[in-house]
C-alpha cells in the first residue's frame, strides 16, 4: 500500500508590496490573505511575511525585498509566494538576478497569477512592464502640456498661490488663485532681498516671528535663494510676475542609487505661458530682485548639470556628524582648511540654533577613527564578536535541515565544531 509522504513542508516567505499612497495597507493585506490560502493549498509552512508599503517595483531599494534576498541567500527560504511576479520587481535586471540568485540556491519563486516563476516569464513581465511604464510617463506628459497651453496649472502649488473649490467643496483641477497672506510674505521677502538684507537674516526673522515656510516647518536660505537657473527658490518663482515656466527640468532614474535624478533642459525647450491673473510682483521688485542676484557669483560644481549647483562632495563623515545643541546635522565649509559647521545654524539662522565653532575635518576624522579603532581592536568586543558569530552560526544550522556527513569524524564536521566550539583543540 502506499506510504504517507512525511517529508517536511517547505518554508515558505509571503512577500507583499504596493506603490503608491493611492493604495493602502488593505492591498497588503490582501496580498498577504491570499498567499497564505496558496500556501495552504501546496502544503507549505509560512515561516516569514515581508512587505514594502508605497515603494515601486522598479527599484531593489526596498527594505523588505533586501530581506528576500539575504532569506534566499541565507538558505533560511525555499519558496517564495507572491501575488504575481510585478510584486517582486518590475525592473530587467532585478528579475534576472533574482531568478538566477534562486536557481543557486533552489529556491522556487511560486505566484498566485503568474504560476512558478522562471527566467522567460520573468524576462517577458519586465520587458512589458518596462514598455508601460514609458507608454504611460509620455501620455502623462502629453496631458500636462495641455494643461499647460490651456492656461492651467501641471500640478503642485507654488508658495503663494491656493488651489480653489468647486460649489461642491472639491479642488478644481489645474486651477490656482492667489492666496494673498502668503503673497504678503513673498513681497516682504523680495523687498528686503532688494534693499540688501541676506537671506539668512531674512530667515532668521521670519522663523523667530513663527511664520511657517512653505513646508511648514522653519525656513532655511535655499527656500528663499533657490537656484536661480532652475527657477527654484522665492526670489526665482516667474509666476509671481505672471509668467508660468514649464518642462525646465526632465527626471531620470539613476541606473546604480536608482533615485530620480532631475537634468536641466535646454532653455529653448522650456514651456512659457503668460497667466497675468496670477501675478502680484511688479516689474520693478522683480528688476531689483535680479539685479542683485546679478552681484552674487556662484561657481558651479565639477559635473553639474544644473546651472550652478552639482551635487556636493561627500566626505568620510558626511551625514555623521550632529550638533549638540540642536541635534542637527553638521555641514562642510571652506576651501584650504575645511571645517563642520551646524546645518540649521548656518541655513536657519541663530533663531534656531546658535551654532558652534568650527570643527576642523582632519581633527574630526582623527578623533573618529581613533575611537573606532580602539573600540573594535579591543579584547572585548573580540568576545562580543566571537558569541554573535557563535550564535548566528548555531541559528543557522537548526533552522537548516539535517546534512548526513560520511562519518561522525569527517572533516566537514570537524570544521563546525571548530567554528562553533572554538575552545576544543584541533585533532592530532
Amino acid at each position: 500500500m502506499p506510504t504517507k509522504d512525511t517529508s517536511p513542508a517547505l518554508r515558505a516567505w509571503v512577500y507583499a508590496r504596493y506603490s503608491t499612497n493611492k493604495q493602502t495597507q488593505k492591498s497588503l493585506d490582501d496580498q498577504i490573505s491570499e498567499c497564505q490560502r496558496f500556501a495552504d493549498r501546496h502544503g507549505w509552512h509560512i515561516e516569514r511575511i515581508l512587505t514594502d508599503a508605497e515603494l515601486t517595483g522598479y527599484s531593489d531599494h526596498r527594505p523588505g525585498y533586501q530581506e528576500l534576498l539575504r532569506g534566499i541567500e541565507g538558505g533560511m527560504v525555499e519558496v517564495v509566494v507572491a501575488e504575481n511576479i510585478e510584486r517582486l520587481t518590475r525592473d530587467g535586471e532585478h528579475s534576472a538576478q533574482l531568478e538566477k540568485l534562486c536557481a543557486f540556491h533552489d529556491v522556487k519563486i511560486m505566484t498566485i497569477i503568474d504560476g512558478e516563476a522562471n527566467a522567460l516569464n520573468m524576462g517577458l513581465k519586465s520587458l512589458m512592464s518596462g514598455a508601460l511604464l514609458k507608454s504611460i510617463a509620455l501620455q502623462a506628459h502629453r496631458g500636462l502640456a495641455g494643461n499647460v497651453a490651456a492656461g492651467k496649472s501641471a500640478g503642485g502649488r507654488s508658495y503663494g498661490y491656493v488651489i480653489p473649490r468647486d460649489e461642491r467643496g472639491d479642488k478644481i483641477k489645474g486651477a490656482l488663485v492667489i492666496d494673498e497672506g502668503e503673497a504678503q510674505i513673498v513681497r516682504r521677502i523680495m523687498t528686503e532681498f532688494a534693499e540688501g538684507i541676506s537671506p539668512k537674516k531674512i530667515v532668521d526673522q521670519l522663523n523667530q516671528d513663527g511664520i511657517p515656510s512653505p513646508s511648514g516647518k522653519a525656513w532655511r536660505q535655499n527656500t528663499v535663494f533657490g537656484n536661480r537657473k532652475r527657477g527654484t527658490g522665492i526670489l526665482n518663482n516667474e509666476l509671481y510676475i505672471g509668467v508660468r515656466v514649464w518642462d525646465r527640468l526632465e527626471y531620470r532614474r539613476h541606473p546604480q542609487t536608482q533615485k530620480r535624478v532631475s537634468r536641466l533642459r535646454p532653455e529653448e525647450e522650456w514651456v512659457r505661458v503668460e497667466v497675468p491673473e496670477l501675478r502680484f510682483i511688479d516689474d520693478d521688485l522683480w528688476a531689483k530682485v535680479k539685479a542683485r542676484q546679478d552681484s552674487f557669483q556662484v561657481k558651479p560644481r565639477r559635473g553639474s548639470n544644473s546651472g550652478g549647483v552639482g551635487p556636493r562632495p561627500k566626505f568620510l563623515l558626511s551625514g555623521f556628524l550632529r550638533c549638540a545643541k540642536c541635534g542637527g546635522p553638521l555641514t562642510i565649509a571652506g576651501t584650504v582648511h575645511k571645517r563642520y559647521y551646524c546645518k540649521t545654524a548656518k541655513e536657519q539662522g541663530p533663531s534656531q540654533c546658535t551654532g558652534m565653532t568650527g570643527l576642523l575635518k582632519d581633527e574630526a576624522e582623527q578623533a573618529v577613527l581613533g575611537g573606532v579603532k580602539r573600540a573594535l581592536l579591543g579584547s572585548d568586543a573580540f568576545t562580543r564578536f566571537r558569541g554573535s558569530m557563535r550564535g548566528r552560526l548555531l541559528m543557522r544550522r537548526s533552522r537548516s535541515r539535517p546534512i548526513a556527513l560520511r562519518s561522525p569524524g569527517s572533516s566537514a564536521q570537524w570544521r563546525l565544531k571548530s567554528v562553533t566550539e572554538p575552545t576544543r583543540s584541533s585533532p592530532a
